[in-house]
């Protein structure tokens, strides 16, 4: 079988790639069989596996691909630097680090009063491969790690939460990390955050997980709590003003060259996991 990569990549890199796929390289789009690719399937006209090195899938459907292909996730491929970027939004937060910066810049040594993570309970909703990083270093802080997920296989749980409802009412910190489905599209309305225990949500999933119109007004009704995210609504637009209890980066997590080679070997293994036989990261078949 021959397959193609969708980036232009250094030369060891694509054999590694080459190495771990064990199939035949070839640069002509009308030549692979497979392919890794990033945005655009629709070049790969004779393509019938499409590995994609994207971890979430949910803006590929059926009709963008070739009748009888299959689509693969890269599920898991980003999962250091997203859990990463949870913490990073949090302890930005919580040690006031960007209103610190700003008044040293004004040379004024302000001293606002912070917070610490140290004894509380991170609530995480999904226990995948982003949650269960997330539960590791949230370990390592001496934290009370709540989760909630399909699967109860962790080391770093210190318990199960049995529905959302139970995991929003006994969180401090709630950090959103499932795939957007249609199970799961708006599944933190108004209901749900009406019974946060805490005060700050995190979502490094999708923006579509979190009912709009929910959040916004929850937020302009409740300025103590606040919504971390690095997911919006309808990516890349910012239509509606963003409240001053939201901190927002532009979907950055699983960003960084230098993380190039692993998401991309990932993505080589999952492709080669699957002619091994494996189904575990199958999207949909055409």
């Amino acid at each position: 079988m021959k397959f193609s990569i969708d980036l232009d990549l250094p030369d060891d890199l694509k054999e590694e790639c080459i190495e771990i796929t064990g199939l035949e390289y070839v640069s002509e789009p009308d030549q692979a069989e497979a392919v890794i690719f990033r945005r655009d399937p629709g070049k790969w006209r004779n393509a019938r596996i499409f590995q994609s090195m994207s971890a979430g899938n949910d803006r590929f459907f059926p009709e963008m691909f070739p009748k009888g292909s299959v689509l693969l996730s890269n599920a898991g491929g980003y999962n250091e630097p997203v859990a990463e970027t949870v913490f990073a939004l949090i302890l930005s937060h919580l040690k006031e680090i960007c209103k610190h910066n700003e008044e040293f810049h004004r040379k004024k040594f302000t001293r606002l009063e912070v917070s610490i993570l140290y004894g509380k309970t991170i609530g995480i909703l999904g226990y995948g491969g982003i949650g269960k990083k997330v539960g590791v270093i949230a370990n390592s802080m001496d934290m009370h790690v709540l989760a909630y997920s399909r699967s109860r296989k962790s080391d770093h749980v210190t318990e199960f939460a049995e529905s959302p409802d139970d995991l929003m009412r006994g969180s401090d910190i709630v950090v959103i990390s499932v795939p957007l489905t249609s199970e799961t599209r708006s599944m933190v309305n108004r209901k749900l955050l009406d019974q946060f225990r805490g005060n700050i949500i995190v979502n490094v999933a999708r923006g579509d997980i979190v009912k709009k119109e929910d959040m916004l007004s929850y937020l302009r009704e409740n300025p103590d709590k606040f919504y971390l995210t690095d997911v919006w609504w309808n990516e890349p637009v910012i239509a509606d003003d963003v409240p001053d209890n939201c901190i927002a980066t532009p979907h950055i997590a699983g960003m960084g060259s230098e993380f190039e080679p692993v998401y991309l070997k990932r993505a080589a293994t999952s492709l080669r996991n699957y002619l091994d036989g494996s189904l575990e990261h199958v999207v949909f078949r055409t």
